[in-house]
């Protein structure tokens, strides 16, 4: 049975075993089905058995407890948020006006994404909701995919992700040199330009989100260090 069933199935069961069936929380079993490395659910929240609004927190707010050595700015994307906001957005934009009913994006020093979905009944949200975080997870694999196999260095991307945001990295992650992190980046652009490319047509890939989250990822580039969580620098190459 695919998890989006699963999911569909467990979500009538909350609804029918409530007894206000007005506003239900349901975060933990949201929680229980859809959080992974690159996705925290904040809040879920069932209305009526016809709404459901989902509040999840990206990689940027799982790693917000950690040290930090230096703040992204404040209103801009966060280069840890990768591999989940590209896919997250493409999604927002490629829905919009089918199963979603309104959406948002918070950028702060933490990222948020706000879905909003609607069904005719708790069966159909639920089939809704289900199939949309399914592929939010298999956009996330395709994504990764193209960055092993563009750039196969055995790393962990997503601690690479976490140092260039600013965050102290793990003391088993084993730093890059300046030159081979700025390769890096430029692999994480144009791949996730790549798979946003293959899901979007022409007039959805113009939308001003995509727009703007291209232009970010067409600007960034790696800090002039990363601190280990040892004190360790990875220094520019001179």
């Amino acid at each position: 049975m695919s998890s989006s069933k699963n999911f569909e199935q467990g979500l009538a069961r909350q609804f029918e075993s409530s007894e206000n069936k007005q506003e239900i929380d349901v975060t933990v079993y949201l929680q229980m089905m859809f959080e992974n490395s690159d996705r925290h659910i904040s809040r879920a929240t069932l209305r009526d058995g016809k709404s459901l609004v989902i509040v999840a927190g990206l990689r940027s707010e799982i790693l917000s407890p950690f040290p930090r050595y230096k703040d992204v700015p404040t209103g801009t994307f966060n280069q840890c948020d990768i591999l989940g906001l590209v896919p997250a957005i493409a999604l927002i934009v490629e829905q919009r006006d089918k199963t979603l009913a309104a959406s948002a994006v918070e950028r702060d020093n933490a990222s948020r994404v706000i879905l909003a979905f609607e069904g005719a009944s708790i069966d159909i949200l639920g089939r809704n909701v289900g199939r949309f975080m399914d592929r939010w997870d298999s956009w996330t694999r395709v994504l990764v995919n193209i960055l092993e196999r563009d750039l196969p260095l055995q790393m962990d991307w997503r601690e690479f992700l976490a140092g260039e945001s600013g965050f102290v990295t793990m003391d088993w992650y084993k730093p890059l040199e300046y030159g081979m992190r700025t390769k890096a980046l430029d692999t994480a652009t144009l791949a996730s330009k790549a798979l946003l490319q293959s899901v979007l047509n022409r007039s959805q890939f113009e939308n001003y989100w995509i727009q703007e989250l291209v232009t970010w990822l067409d600007g960034l580039q790696p800090q002039m260090y990363v601190e280990g969580t040892f004190g360790m620098m990875e220094e520019v190459s001179s």
